[in-house]
């Protein structure tokens, strides 16, 4: 509670104060020992030109010997006037960044070295200091030039920031950097909010991988800007400081994921793919190194991660097929400023730039600033989901526009289709009366006309082909009642002994049926569709049956199903074709001179289509099984 009464105070002082300007100029060198032998008498003995200046910032990549820092603090003219002495006249020396391990301090007081310790894993902090720099109050008068030393050691990449203030001057500073920590790690925090609102309404595994880049983001703000050590200050530092290596992995993994995510849905290179298992690999590697504690070999790796993952994305970004063009300069734009600030940062970082004229360059990525809150990535994320919801909305709209396109064209294909049922219907019917009248003149002419006459064998002539022309008349309107049939709206309890037995008795010698139906068997379904499809197979059957032989009819109950089965022997010669039995107008070369134009088993699986219902085929050398199966 203490420690956030007092950030509560650093905050109202932000807001209630002008920035204030250093009163005290820094005149800065640095020397790398090659050892950790050379201790403060050993640096004090060495000759000027052994120290490289710098001004500003200091940063040197990767550097596991100890680093010595060879400060000259002198005031600046316009404080150099007589003051009071006391208490708000003393200097404080901010040493950042939070990451560094331990660093040493020593000023001399009255011919003496005298040395203070401060550091991410030493664990004392200056009072005065709450946000994420260390500071270092001096005992020398603040009236005249001080010459200090600090001996600083890290296992991160090696970035020092170095500013004197006074004592008076030090809340301002400090809620200005507090202020800027967080509103940092408020922002991280609102675009994580934002990315689960964005994966509540569309749980698209973009906006997915995005939540799980953005956690990592805030839980290595809320680690690396010291925030963790004031809520958990019993924590150690060493676990933080792991914590820390493995979410900067996570954080660029997921950074490289959403790139691949991004792409997945179009068609890419095989080479991006085999690249991106190269990063899986490196990946590993790196989390490897996290967990032996080789935090230098983690960092390389990741920067790798980084470095390869920028260069894939974008060679994928541009071979993508098949990607909208404004997706397409987006992504490029996004990871075209990525690389800038990616680029820009491990040059500085690795001392690799002449010399800035700025303490806090641009292209400097440092974890207490807001260009690692997740910020870009988020920008230009959900510039990516506007464009991909107009375009799905424009995708959306023309699938509209075709389903309204093709349900006119269905119905009016409906239309057409009742009106040529009801042009069937009429027809049918007015078909009839004529052939009804010229049935009833021929046979007028057979009973007036003898038997062995020209004009009988004529008569029998037309009177067959009146019989045709019924045939086909009533098939026509059969398969009309058959396409209008809707079997959601008919289904009765249909008993199968009943229906065979209704159906066997229109044939003229009923004696050739052999029955076999379980008792009491039924079943839910139309009971007009089963008629039509077993007077068919009994009339198929009882036209082609050797005379000689029966007609077998059996049925039952098969788990939920009515298993119908109609066998007969038939002449080899006569055997038809599988794969035409069930087309319409299909006879067999050999049954020709028989009466029927093919058109009853098409009507057959028809109905069954109708009904749900399956009908099989099969025979074993004379003998020909149709297998009719009926679901309940």
């Amino acid at each position: 509670m203490k420690q956030l009464l007092v950030l509560a105070y650093l905050l109202f002082i932000a807001t209630t104060s002008q920035a204030a300007v250093s009163t005290f100029a820094l005149e800065s060198a640095y020397f790398t020992q090659p050892s950790d032998d050379i201790q403060l008498d050993g640096v004090l003995a060495l000759p000027d030109n052994k120290f490289t200046p710098f001004k500003y910032d200091l940063r040197l990549g990767f550097i596991e010997a100890p680093v010595w820092i060879k400060l000259h603090i002198t005031p600046r003219p316009s404080s150099a006037e007589p003051s009071v002495a006391g208490p708000d006249s003393a200097v404080v020396l901010r040493v950042g960044m939070l990451a560094l391990d331990r660093i040493e301090f020593y000023e001399q007081v009255d011919g003496v070295w005298v040395k203070q310790i401060r550091g991410d894993t030493v664990g004392q902090k200056y009072a005065g200091c709450q946000d994420d720099v260390h500071c270092f109050e001096l005992a020398s008068d603040a009236k005249r030039s001080i010459d200090v030393y600090l001996k600083i050691q890290t296992t991160t990449l090696f970035t020092v920031v170095l500013q004197a203030v006074s004592v008076r001057d030090l809340p301002v500073w400090v809620a200005e950097r507090t202020v800027n920590l967080v509103s940092t790690f408020a922002v991280a925090v609102a675009l994580l909010l934002i990315g689960l609102l964005f994966f509540v309404v569309d749980r698209s595994p973009l906006v997915a991988t995005f939540c799980i880049y953005q956690l990592a983001v805030v839980l290595l703000t809320f680690l690396t800007t010291g925030f963790a050590a004031k809520v958990f200050d019993q924590t150690s530092h060493e676990y933080i400081n792991s914590l820390t290596q493995y979410l900067q992995n996570f954080r660029a993994i997921f950074a490289v994921l959403l790139g691949y995510v991004l792409l997945r849905p179009y068609k890419l290179p095989r080479i991006y793919h085999q690249a991106m298992w190269v990063l899986v690999g490196l990946s590993v590697i790196s989390v490897y190194f996290v967990f032996t504690q080789q935090f230098f070999n983690a960092i390389r790796f990741n920067i790798a991660i980084h470095l390869i993952g920028f260069l894939i994305q974008i060679f994928g970004a541009s071979t993508a097929e098949k990607m909208p063009r404004l997706l397409r300069w987006i992504a490029l734009l996004g990871y075209a400023v990525f690389g800038i600030i990616l680029l820009g940062s491990i040059l500085i970082n690795f001392n690799l730039l002449i010399e800035i004229s700025q303490p806090a360059p641009l292209f400097m990525q440092s974890f207490g600033d807001s260009r690692l809150n997740g910020s870009r990535v988020g920008l230009f994320l959900f510039a990516i989901l506007i464009i991909q919801v107009f375009e799905q909305r424009k995708n959306d709209s023309a699938t509209l526009q075709k389903f309204k396109l093709e349900a006119a064209k269905s119905t009016a294909q409906r239309e057409r289709l009742i009106e040529r049922q009801n042009m069937i219907d009429m027809l049918t019917h007015e078909l009839k009366n004529p052939l009804g009248t010229i049935r009833f003149a021929l046979a007028s002419l057979k009973r007036n006309s003898s038997e062995d006459s020209d004009s009988q064998q004529r008569v029998k002539r037309i009177d067959d082909s009146v019989e045709r022309m019924n045939g086909l008349i009533e098939h026509v309107a059969l398969s009309n009642k058959i396409d209008r049939f809707d079997m959601s709206q008919v289904r009765e309890s249909v008993d199968i002994e009943e229906l065979v037995d209704v159906c066997i008795g229109d044939f003229e010698d009923i004696s050739i049926f052999k029955l076999n139906i379980e008792k009491g068997l039924s079943i839910q379904t139309s009971r007009l569709m089963l008629s039509l499809i077993l007077q068919n197979l009994f009339s198929n059957a009882y036209k082609y049956h050797l005379k000689t032989d029966s007609i077998l009819i059996r049925a039952h109950r098969q788990d939920a199903s009515v298993v119908i089965e109609v066998s007969n022997t038939i002449e080899l010669d006569k055997s038809p074709d599988p794969e035409k039995l069930f087309q319409a107008y299909y006879r067999h070369e050999n049954v020709q001179d028989q009466p029927g134009m093919g058109l009853g088993l098409s009507l057959v699986w028809a109905a069954c289509e109708k009904i749900e219902s399956t009908i099989d085929f099969a025979q074993h050398q004379n003998l020909v099984v149709f297998r009719l199966k009926v679901p309940q």
